[in-house]
């Protein structure tokens, strides 16, 4: 387990914020974590779901990577503190979580999600989890018509001129 410099865990906080869905829901995460002002659930994003903590991190990333990368953060927003460390992908999302500390936010990634984690101490045998895509920089978007043509022409294509009008059709 590697402890995050002050700058990281600002850097992993305010990644941790940009998750919701809202500025107002941001800037309401930020003033309330770690104050033991406990957060609404309607200030998280629509799609999150309260899942058990028993439940397998794979089945809430849905995909089975090798290992997981897990950041663990604790404190106030001005005075953040976090972890960093791999977990297995057979982990569930309870084991992720650090049995000292109250209120605990956690990023567990994956090859192709990621998990946002919001650990409510009222909520007990439960964790609010946000699953949210990210795209792979190795995986190539497709090209566009024009860029297609370009590529196929050295770099010398050109807009293709507009279609003849024809009259109507009489009937």
């Amino acid at each position: 387990m590697e402890t995050l410099t002050p700058q990281q865990a600002q850097a992993a906080f305010a990644d941790l914020s940009r998750a919701l869905p809202k500025q107002h829901l941001r800037l309401q995460f930020r003033k309330r974590f770690g104050t033991g002002e406990l957060l609404d659930a309607k200030l998280l994003h629509r799609s999150t779901v309260l899942a058990a903590k028993d439940k397998p991190v794979v089945h809430l990333l849905q995909e089975t990577p090798e290992e997981l990368g897990v950041l663990r953060m604790t404190g106030t927003p001005e005075q953040v503190s976090g972890e960093a460390w791999t977990a297995q992908p057979d982990a569930s999302i309870g084991d992720l979580i650090s049995r000292e500390e109250v209120e605990q936010a956690l990023i567990v990634q994956g090859r192709k999600a990621r998990l946002y984690a919001y650990v409510d101490p009222t909520q007990e045998g439960a964790v609010y989890v946000l699953r949210v895509s990210i795209e792979l920089p190795s995986e190539a978007k497709p090209l566009s018509r024009s860029k297609r043509a370009a590529a196929r022409s050295g770099g010398k294509a050109t807009a293709r001129k507009p279609a003849r009008k024809t009259a109507p059709r009489r009937k």
